[in-house]
């Protein structure tokens, strides 16, 4: 009886883990234009985090378009959704090298 309910615990557990994973993973469509990325956080409050895989999205689409305004307007927004001050630093470093 214990390795039977042991056996159903660790199947819920990976679920539960399985499903987190899958919701961090976020696919955006390269035909997904600047704006509408911006639409899925720009309305969020500062330093919120929540933001954060959408901005990703949106810095990754500008680098692989070598698009550079829209690089240093991602790094820009990184560094205002992001709330852990060493990386606001960072991506503000970012978006300063970007517009050399």
């Amino acid at each position: 009886m214990k390795l039977f309910l042991s056996r159903i615990l660790l199947f819920i557990c990976f679920i539960f883990i399985s499903i987190s994973t899958k919701s961090q993973n976020l696919k955006i469509s390269d035909k997904e234009s600047y704006v509408e990325l911006r639409k899925n956080y720009e309305n969020k409050p500062e330093n919120d985090k929540r933001a954060l895989p959408f901005v990703n999205a949106y810095i990754k689409k500008a680098k692989k378009e070598k698009n550079f305004e829209k690089i240093y307007q991602g790094y820009q927004d990184a560094a205002f959704y992001s709330s852990d001050k060493a990386l606001k630093l960072k991506y503000a470093d970012s978006c300063v090298i970007s517009r050399q």
